[in-house]
């Protein structure tokens, strides 16, 4: 099932829709996970105007555990946006 939704001709959205990617290893590295280690991986991206995140697809593969996003405010708190951890391969 699929649901489309177009402005009436003429109306102007009030803010725009993306699609964005975020790569963990976006330098172009080689995400490598030895055995019976636990590895690390962050990327950031900057917003440069408020946002609204609709979608957050964590995608793991058999070695995942957990995959979180967080958001890092002007006044440099943070705040969890998104926390998936006991990750389950689904195949």
């Amino acid at each position: 099932m699929i649901g489309i939704y177009l402005y009436p001709k003429g109306e102007t959205p009030k803010y725009r829709t993306r699609l964005m990617e975020f790569h963990a290893n976006q330098l172009g590295r080689v995400l490598d996970i030895p055995p019976n280690t636990i590895t690390e991986t962050q990327s950031f991206h900057v917003l440069k105007e408020p946002a609204r995140f609709e979608n957050f697809q964590p995608h793991m593969h058999l070695r995942g555990k957990a995959m979180s996003m967080e958001a890092i405010l002007p006044d440099g708190t943070t705040q969890m946006l998104s926390y998936v951890d006991r990750f389950a391969s689904t195949g």
